[in-house]
């Protein structure tokens, strides 16, 4: 994410949390500061969606710097390509309170994606770790059209379409086993995968976005990881005396990090110049 942006990150997922709470879908953009907006899309994934997307988008005449999205079912089609065209675009995407069923498919694609839920602000380090925003069932089609298939129709369909979404889940690196796992629970069950599962076995940054910005902006992990805490530090006054580092130290590893910031910055304004401009178009 953007560090300039941090703070009003974290505000504008506060206030979209206090702010939504619906069914129907709705695709709105809010603005949170100078040339700096946010989409939301919220319920369920419906036929259209992508081109809403794209309309929105389009008015506002530049790239939102994050995409909230708050659903618990969906086209499974459509939400592939929005999360095609998320991937593609370098937007970052934050799943809030719960995404489920091809909600997963559109916050697995983004580059960069996040988990939060209301009463984060007060939750302990082990609840944060083991709340489950994100919901995982096999896709499936209308029950009303499905229902008048023959037996041998609907297994062909069904399999067409597990085929389908295998291929653009490998594509961003969600191992077989989870796949499978996901393939195991009917459209009327759900897996709910805890934050340190979705950590440790899909990761908050794509594997090519953080081996393309290795590339193109150098930086040891250590002062990334210090850098980041600093930032944290100076964004909420908290104490420095919790950083077991001195000033010095902090200080050369935040110079290092806002360096490597800048320079991802640049990076991504520049790649997303190219989409934008077939967007508008």
């Amino acid at each position: 994410m953007h560090t300039k942006n941090v703070s009003a990150y974290v505000l504008l997922v506060v206030s979209f949390i206090c702010a939504f709470n619906v069914h129907a879908a709705e695709i709105n953009a809010r603005q949170v500061g100078n040339r700096i907006y946010s989409i939301a899309i919220v319920g369920e994934i419906k036929e259209g969606d992508f081109s809403q997307l794209l309309k929105t988008i389009k008015s506002e005449g530049y790239l939102p710097f994050v995409i909230i999205i708050k659903s618990k079912e969906g086209v499974v089609n459509e939400a592939m390509k929005i999360g095609d065209f998320i991937n593609k675009a370098l937007i970052p995407v934050t799943a809030t309170d719960y995404c489920y069923s091809s909600c997963f498919y559109i916050w697995i694609a983004s580059i960069e994606r996040n988990v939060v839920f209301e009463g984060l602000d007060k939750a302990s380090v082990s609840e944060i770790d083991n709340s489950k925003v994100i919901g995982l069932h096999r896709p499936y089609f209308n029950k009303s059209y499905f229902s008048n298939l023959s037996m041998a129709e609907a297994q062909a369909k069904q399999s067409e379409l597990e085929t389908q979404v295998r291929k653009y889940l490998e594509g961003f690196n969600v191992h077989e086993k989870w796949i499978d796992e996901m393939m195991m629970h009917s459209s009327d069950d759900i897996r709910l995968v805890s934050r340190r599962e979705l950590e440790n076995e899909f990761g908050f940054t794509s594997h090519a976005f953080e081996e393309w910005l290795l590339a193109k902006c150098p930086i040891k992990e250590r002062d990334l990881l210090i850098g980041q805490a600093e930032m944290v530090l100076r964004a909420t006054r908290a104490d420095s005396k919790k950083i077991n580092l001195d000033a010095e130290q902090r200080n050369n590893a935040f110079h290092e990090y806002m360096k490597y910031s800048q320079c991802k910055d640049s990076a991504i304004k520049n790649s997303q110049e190219k989409t934008l401009q077939q967007i508008l178009q």
